[in-house]
């Protein structure tokens, strides 16, 4: 029962601003262990998963990433120094979007009804081969 009347006396004095005002008052006296360095970040063509404000003890900053023109989603590591994030830029070098050429081959002879050809991209973009079937012309049927 006396735990409680204690503990009535203590929200009371809480409500009344006796008590929060010196812990105010001692907080405001310490530095905060969260105190940010906030840094200006600009709008770029890649995603920023760092925090605009890094936390001075913590130092916590994650990748960078970027989509590339070809679909590859490349990353780099963002630094921390002196309590703030250092951003990086992915580099898209070897991932740039491709225009495919295809070239194909000759149509091979009729057989059973059908013709194939196989076609290749000279660009690279799409490095399997593709092989297409077209019905035999009718001056072919009469080969067969």
């Amino acid at each position: 029962m006396r735990f409680l009347a204690l503990l009535f006396v203590a929200s009371i004095l809480l409500v009344s601003g006796c008590i929060s005002g010196r812990v105010a008052e001692r907080q405001a006296a310490e530095p905060s262990e969260n105190a940010t360095n906030a840094t200006a970040v600009s709008a770029a063509d890649y995603e920023d998963n760092a925090p605009e404000a890094a936390t001075a003890a913590a130092c916590d900053c994650p990748d960078s990433f970027r989509t590339c023109g070809d679909g590859f989603n490349a990353s780099c590591e963002n630094t921390c120094a002196d309590g703030s994030c250092t951003r990086c830029m992915p580099t898209c070098i070897g991932h740039e979007a491709c225009s495919e050429s295809w070239f194909c081959g000759e149509w091979q002879p009729c057989s059973a009804g059908r013709q194939e050809r196989r076609c290749i991209d000279s660009s690279f973009c799409n490095r399997t081969a593709v092989i297409e079937a077209r019905a035999c012309p009718d001056s072919c049927l009469s080969d067969a």
